[in-house]
């Protein structure tokens, strides 16, 4: 369900904000539009998101900068004895 928040309320919020954690990939698609589509400051901010690369493709893509992080567990080594 795709959400459409009020660019005036994300303004309120966001100058304050540091961390978003533990959102959702909608949480965090919104935000870094809401960012981007601000017009607060007269120079664009860079917005950069974190993200496993899955549900979170269209906030990373949309993101200055994107960082999708995987974890790889392997159950066996091969140097194991």
């Amino acid at each position: 369900m795709v959400v459409q928040v009020r660019q005036d309320l994300i303004d309120k919020v966001w100058p304050r904000l540091r961390v978003l954690a533990r959102s959702s990939p909608q949480d965090k698609y919104n935000l870094v539009k809401g960012i981007i589509d601000s017009r607060l400051n007269p120079n664009r901010e860079v917005v950069a998101v974190t993200g496993d690369g899955t549900n979170d493709g269209p906030a990373l893509k949309k993101a200055d900068v994107g960082f999708a992080m995987v974890l790889i567990l392997y159950t066996e080594t091969p140097y194991s004895c």
